[in-house]
């Protein structure tokens, strides 16, 4: 890979930054630090980027750690989740891409028991919201694990969230009106996660002006040659403005403006 030659330093973890005709790929460490404050500073970097890059609205990069360990303590005393590769950083960015972003309505494609959901829904969802919400709908084909994300977002209160067992396209086919931020994370069996690009197809149309897709597991080697043909089209600028790989943990995350 080949970077454009601009690095940023902080306290001995590294965040290098790629910009090639408006795209953006950011690299955090491969190591998170331990300190919360340095995770902070990071993920601060990391949403100022996206603003500067005009992914996300450009006044300035929301990450108010504050309200994001409001939500922290909540998931970890009523949240029951297995297994997950969602990494500290990772959930601040979610977390902190939401707040700045305001979606009014968020779909999340394999939601499993709701543990990336909550960090896009969670702005939304505290005592006093960050910003208001008309839908926050998340799907997977896994009834057990739907189960358990309705029993994980009842700390919330009952109906906070529309968690369905369904399978993501057909979600989108049957949605009416229009997504403002789409989280995609389906995998299967048969066809690992190479259901990202037909499931973009399908969204296209219910998509708002200036929605976000988010797109998880796009740098990790397993799924490398899955998600091949949804990077492609995520950099195709007839359909998308701009595209961000962020290699924030071994899985990534894409994030795509429309």
């Amino acid at each position: 890979m080949v970077w454009f030659g601009k690095t940023i330093v902080m306290r001995g973890y590294r965040l290098s930054v790629k910009d090639k005709g408006g795209e953006d790929e950011l690299r955090a460490p491969a190591t998170e630090p331990d300190n919360a404050a340095e995770l902070d500073d990071l993920t601060v970097n990391i949403l100022s980027r996206l603003c500067h890059a005009g992914l996300l609205p450009a006044s300035a990069p929301v990450f108010p750690a504050d309200r994001f360990r409001e939500l922290d303590a909540l998931v970890r005393e009523g949240f029951d989740v297995p297994h997950t590769t969602m990494t500290a950083l990772a959930r601040r960015v979610l977390f902190g891409i939401a707040a700045t972003a305001r979606p009014a309505t968020i779909v999340v494609l394999g939601s499993f028991v709701g543990y990336a959901a909550v960090w896009l829904f969670g702005p939304a969802l505290l005592r006093e919201p960050l910003f208001r919400t008309a839908s926050l709908i998340a799907c997977d084909v896994f009834e057990p694990a739907v189960t358990q994300a309705r029993k994980n977002f009842s700390v919330f209160g009952v109906g906070a969230v529309d968690l369905r067992v369904q399978d993501a396209a057909q979600l989108l086919e049957e949605f009416s009106g229009l997504i403002d931020m789409l989280y995609i994370d389906v995998d299967s069996e048969e066809t690992g996660k190479r259901m990202y690009a037909d499931l973009l197809r399908i969204a296209i149309t219910r998509l708002a002006p200036g929605a976000l897709v988010l797109a998880h597991d796009v740098t990790h080697p397993f799924y490398i040659k899955d998600v091949a043909d949804y990077q492609k089209m995520v950099r195709d600028r007839r359909l998308f403005r701009m595209t961000a790989t962020l290699e924030i943990d071994p899985c990534g995350l894409e994030v795509t403006l429309v």
